[in-house]
């Protein structure tokens, strides 16, 4: 017997019909908790660091225009590009710099390695392993 008209896919073939719907764990204690928005982010590092826009502005391309937009207007958005150069222009990831809490020291140094090239990278991590390995020879 065939179903009637309309019947979904699932219906058809006897299994239930499954809606996904994204996994979302709650909020834990301690949890990074972020802004809804880029120009929330954006006020609270202006404020914080009592930037110029004009600096900001011109270290990070992102027109005057833009950044006023995104101060001024409630619903203001702007493009992910801008987002990272934003970002970038305050030592943070575009994930740290959305994060309402301070990031801890380790994440902090996390974050501004993958801002470098692989070359920087690679000097950092040699001169990190530099630093521990004459702190241990002093130790001793």
């Amino acid at each position: 017997m065939r179903p009637p008209w309309g019947a979904g896919r699932a219906q058809r073939s006897g299994k239930p019909e499954r809606r996904s719907r994204p996994f979302r764990p709650p909020p834990t204690e301690g949890s990074i908790q972020m802004p809804k928005t880029i120009r929330k982010a954006l006020i609270a590092h202006l404020e914080k660091t009592q930037c110029q826009i004009s600096d900001l502005s011109r270290h990070t391309s992102v027109s005057r225009d833009v950044i006023n937009k995104l101060k001024s207007r409630e619903n203001a958005s702007t493009t992910v590009e801008n987002g990272i150069s934003i970002a970038n222009y305050f030592g943070k990831s575009l994930n740290a710099f959305m994060a309402t809490t301070e990031p801890d020291e380790a994440k902090e140094l996390s974050d501004l390695i993958v801002q470098l090239t692989e070359a920087e990278a690679k000097m950092v991590k040699a001169q990190l392993r530099g630093l521990i390995a004459a702190r241990q020879t002093t130790k001793r």
